[in-house]
């Protein structure tokens, strides 16, 4: 029996998802920027420019998903990526480099959300949702094999010169235009306001943060990904104090997305195994892996930092799998960004924090408030998904 046409979606999205994670600049984006003399709280601002960006447009973006469709979309994500890596690619200045972060964002705002929606809508047309998780692990798969294989390219492409990586990456940005056109856009019933945008995002915003499952589930998302995402510079710093050069950085955050790969991929059977309840718990491991950072300095913790990798790709499946559950198609892409939202906001609080920590204090100290604080609300997500039955 041929399968439908629209689950050819599912390929098309890992392969949007690989290129748009093919980030060859990843290995040296912390060199280059100390090569221009920016300091850690500057480096740190950037990442929080980013976010903001990400944070301002995200709802907006998700309800544009919902009304004017998941492939027009991805369509401007594909611009809004490509012009971000040019201006990378030929500028130098910290504020232009600002520029470049908020269209980042707004090109990751309209990637969030959508990306999701098109895979699980495109299977719920052919009946087959129940295999979300288990496609969202493999999409997952492939977002952390490209930040690997890139990781590795990245930087050896540095070797040549430093700003190498910056043009591969814009090529690289500009196949996803064209990708976008050969989605397939899922049958659903498209969300029509009886109202202005503005109430109906208002609408289905309130619907989600007071929808206590879904804010359960989000909490303890926002956690793993806001620590992991700002960690990774702390880990290119450790990494720097062991007295590691740009292409070992590159080779070993290499490793660092692979192993994220394949606690994506086996989210889903180790889930299955372990079941609901271990598996979120298990979630709360890295804190004390980052306690332990905070107190140790030695190449022999590294493997733990790959273990944090694994937890971080594995607890990805499983929030989107049970978050999409819980919202109809119609809003999915709004109810995702508002979702998205909440997960994005510590970052912008915390990460220029971060930076003025290890600044003022030390990189260890860093490390081991930040473990304090994800065992505190890593406890609290626990106690709110049991409280409102979800695990």
């Amino acid at each position: 029996m041929a399968k439908p046409k629209i689950l050819s979606n599912l390929w098309k999205v890992y392969l949007f998802r690989f290129l748009i994670s093919f980030n060859l600049v990843a290995p040296i984006i912390v060199p280059f920027y100390l090569s221009l003399g920016l300091s850690a709280t500057s480096i740190f601002i950037l990442s929080a420019v980013y976010m903001a960006s990400n944070l301002f447009f995200e709802i907006p973006s998700g309800y544009l998903s919902d009304v004017l469709g998941r492939k027009k979309t991805l369509f401007l994500c594909g611009i809004a990526y490509t012009a971000g890596a040019l201006i990378y690619a030929f500028f130098s200045n910290f504020y232009i480099f600002i520029l470049a972060q908020i269209i980042f964002g707004i090109g990751g705002s309209l990637l969030s959300g959508t990306d999701t929606s098109i895979l699980y809508d495109s299977l719920k047309q052919s009946k087959r949702e129940s295999d979300f998780k288990k496609s969202e692990g493999i999409s997952r798969f492939f977002i952390r094999i490209a930040a690997s294989l890139a990781s590795f390219l990245g930087g050896l492409i540095a070797i040549i010169a430093l700003r190498a990586p910056f043009y591969f990456a814009a090529i690289v940005s500009m196949i996803l235009i064209p990708l976008s056109f050969s989605l397939i856009e899922p049958k659903r019933k498209k969300r029509v306001a009886k109202t202005s945008a503005i109430l109906d995002i208002g609408k289905i915003s309130k619907f989600v943060l007071s929808h206590k499952k879904i804010m359960s589930i989000t909490i303890y998302n926002a956690l793993i990904c806001s620590i992991m995402l700002m960690t990774i510079t702390s880990y290119y710093l450790y990494y720097n104090l062991l007295g590691f050069t740009t292409t070992h950085n590159g080779i070993i955050f290499g490793f660092f997305m692979i192993f994220s790969a394949l606690g994506s991929l086996f989210a889903s059977s180790i889930e299955n195994k372990i079941g609901k309840r271990n598996s979120f718990s298990l979630m709360a491991l890295p804190a004390l892996i980052f306690i332990l950072l905070g107190i140790f300095q030695s190449i022999l913790l590294i493997p733990l930092i790959f273990i944090n990798g694994f937890i971080w790709g594995f607890s990805r499946p499983l929030f989107s799998g049970y978050t999409n559950d819980l919202i109809n198609s119609e809003i999915r892409a709004t109810a995702l960004s508002v979702s998205n939202m909440v997960k994005v906001l510590p970052i912008i609080i915390l990460a220029p924090l971060l930076g003025i920590l290890i600044d003022l204090t030390s990189l260890s100290t860093s490390f081991f408030v930040v473990g304090i604080f994800y065992l505190l609300v890593a406890s609290l997500s626990l106690f709110l998904m049991k409280k409102h039955q979800m695990i």
